[in-house]
């Protein structure tokens, strides 16, 4: 389930300039929560809180400054080296390192930021930054995720953590004095949707699809336009035990039309899973279009929505009658599915016993075609048969109405209208069924002139 995508910032909480958005998959920006003042110097109030952060000397206050100041992300985070350099013990320090975070991710240095966020949680930080941190590293989680190193385990369970802490965290948060009630709420909907995607994708590495739902289902309602939600949420549906068709498919139907909407870089993957897994599903791509067109006004399936799978032939425990009825059941699909089918199946040996309905001149000198019956219950009913064999066996003329033949060919071509019908080329009859019609027709003859036996004197 490994994803590549170009990440998209977190926000800060409270003290710091809001991350710059970049380019991400659901071209999605947050918004961030109204800002604290920024940290004052020794000796003025910072605040009501019992325990307030002190800068040590005007050098050090004036050192985190110049990170505040600093005219570029590159600047950014030179300026914050040499802060965290010369003041590694400064009660500012976890706020220069989410500033350096900020830095690392408006460069989409993905594992500098990773980094700077878990240097920042070594830190002891304050709740508000804590958060921020475990943010980052939870929203990134998803796309930087490789199921096959070494670790994966591991990081799926810190990751999963996490995500957990960050959620219980989050409601520890109080709305600034600067803060709109409804600014507040969006930005922890906006952090709670995110944590709950990396418990929902961590638990679909785990296996844990119910849980996964759980998780996922969540992360939609406090945010239900993230086209990567809902692909994980399909996901979730797909590869439990039994599958949930119908929730995955509406849900990887719905995850392509937000795509399309915010153009995501990985529509295309998205289109992939989802055709595999509905032509797998359905046994073509008849509908798919369609679906995804359906799924684009709602994000849950109406109540009685319905993939239905292709219809099958029970097996009859005949081998003959199954051999038709699964070609016929692969063919019957149509579409790309259909297609694909034939494209394995045309010039394929195939070998069975059938019973002749007539025989006819083929369309090639000293050919014949026999139309014949493998299915019992149309032996016997005109124009209704199942394989056209063609032979270039001058015996073959002898075979007469339900005469029962075996033969060998090659699959040729195939109509579906107005019945299923099977074309056999170069096939060989097996020489028994011939040499009987060919006694019986010798013997006809022959008693035939016995009762007229003036006919051989003309």
């Amino acid at each position: 389930m490994k994803r590549t995508f170009t990440l998209l910032s977190a926000c800060l909480l409270f003290g710091l300039t809001p991350l710059t958005a970049l380019s991400s998959p659901a071209n999605r920006r947050a918004t961030p929560l109204p800002q604290t003042p920024k940290a004052a110097p020794a000796g003025v109030p910072a605040g009501q809180a019992a325990k307030q952060p002190q800068w040590k000397s005007r050098e050090e206050y004036d050192a985190f400054q110049a990170i505040l100041k600093a005219s570029s992300p590159q600047a950014k985070i030179t300026a914050a080296d040499a802060f965290l350099q010369k003041y590694p013990t400064s009660d500012f320090k976890s706020q220069a390192d989410i500033l350096k975070l900020q830095a690392d991710v408006q460069l989409n240095n993905p594992s500098q930021a990773i980094a700077a966020a878990k240097e920042t949680l070594k830190d002891n930080p304050t709740t508000p930054i804590k958060v921020t941190a475990l943010h980052y590293l939870a929203y990134v989680f998803p796309y930087i995720y490789k199921p096959n190193a070494a670790n994966a385990s591991a990081e799926v369970s810190e990751a999963a953590a996490q995500a957990k802490e960050g959620l219980q965290l989050l409601q520890q948060l109080q709305k600034p004095a600067n803060s709109s009630q409804e600014s507040f709420e969006t930005q922890i909907k906006k952090y709670r949707a995110d944590f709950n995607r990396a418990l929902g994708f961590a638990a679909l590495q785990q296996k844990d699809f119910q849980s996964a739902a759980t998780y996922l289902k969540a992360s939609i309602e406090d945010n239900p336009s993230d086209s990567y939600t809902f692909s994980f949420l399909g996901q979730a549906y797909l590869f439990q035990k039994p599958p949930d068709y119908n929730n995955a498919l509406w849900y990887l139907a719905h995850a392509i039309s937000l795509a399309q909407k915010d153009n995501t870089p990985n529509l295309s993957a998205l289109k992939k899973l989802y055709s595999q897994w509905y032509e797998f599903r359905h046994g073509s791509n008849a509908g798919e279009q369609d679906l995804i067109t359906q799924a684009a006004n709602s994000p849950n399936p109406p109540a009685g929505f319905n993939v239905a799978p292709p219809k099958k032939h029970a097996k009859t425990g005949n081998p003959n009658v199954d051999a038709i009825y699964q070609i016929q059941d692969a063919l019957t699909v149509g579409g790309d599915a259909a297609q694909t089918a034939w494209e394995g199946y045309k010039g394929q040996p195939l070998g069975i016993v059938a019973f002749v309905e007539s025989v006819a001149p083929g369309n090639s000198p000293g050919t014949y075609q026999i139309k014949a019956d493998v299915l019992p219950e149309d032996r016997g009913k005109a124009g209704i048969y199942q394989v056209i064999v063609v032979t270039d066996q001058s015996d073959a003329k002898y075979l007469k109405l339900n005469d029962p033949i075996r033969f060998q060919g090659t699959i040729d071509a195939y109509t579906m209208s107005p019945n299923f019908v099977l074309t056999i080329s170069n096939a060989k009859i097996d020489p028994q069924s011939l040499e009987a019609a060919s006694s019986r027709a010798k013997a006809a003859a022959q008693k035939e002139q016995q009762k007229h036996p003036t006919r051989r004197r003309r």
